[in-house]
C-alpha cells in the first residue's frame, strides 16, 4: 500500500462529518487510478480506518469536549448548583506552635469550599492531621446548610 493513498485513507476518515467506508473507497480508488497505482479493495480501506486510534476518531468526529469526557485520566465534574459538591482539603501549614511543655507542633488547615460558587464553606485550624475535628465541622457545617437530596 503506497503511503502516500494510506495517508489519504486517514486524513478522510477524521474528516467532519464521518464519511462511510463506501465513499472512502470509492475516493481511495480515483487517487490510486490518478497516481498510477493498483487501487486497494474495500477490505484494505476497512481495515486502514479500523486501526485508527479510538480517541482520535472521538476527537475528530465529535469534538473536543466528547474526547475529554472519554479519554481524559482525571473526570471533571460541575456541580449543578450550590453545595451540591464540596471540596475539601487538610493540609499542614508551614507554622510551628509552642504547644504544651514546650513541644512544638505544626499547624493544619482544613478548607471546605462550595464547588459551585468557590465560597468558602468553611475552615478549621487545628493542631495535628487526627481526622476527629474535621469530621466534627464538616458534619456541624452540613447541618448549619440544606444539603440536596442524594440520588
Amino acid at each position: 500500500m503506497p503511503v502516500k493513498i494510506k495517508a489519504a485513507i486517514e486524513g478522510l476518515a477524521l474528516e467532519t462529518p464521518p464519511l462511510p467506508i463506501s465513499t472512502l473507497h470509492r475516493q481511495a480508488q480515483r487517487l490510486a487510478q490518478d497516481l498510477g497505482e493498483k487501487a486497494p479493495s474495500y477490505k484494505v480501506v476497512y481495515n486502514i480506518v479500523g486501526a485508527l486510534p479510538a480517541d482520535l476518531l472521538t476527537l475528530a468526529h465529535e469534538g473536543s469536549k466528547a474526547y475529554s469526557d472519554t479519554f481524559d485520566l482525571v473526570y471533571r465534574r460541575q456541580a449543578s448548583g450550590p453545595n451540591a459538591i464540596w471540596q475539601a482539603d487538610h493540609s499542614p501549614l508551614d507554622i510551628l506552635l509552642v504547644g504544651r511543655g514546650g513541644k512544638r507542633e505544626k499547624l493544619w488547615l482544613t478548607i471546605v469550599i462550595d464547588d459551585y460558587s468557590r465560597a468558602v464553606a468553611g475552615y478549621l485550624l487545628s493542631l495535628g492531621p487526627e481526622s476527629s475535628p474535621i469530621e466534627y465541622y464538616f458534619d456541624r457545617s452540613s447541618r448549619r446548610i440544606s444539603l440536596p437530596e442524594s440520588s
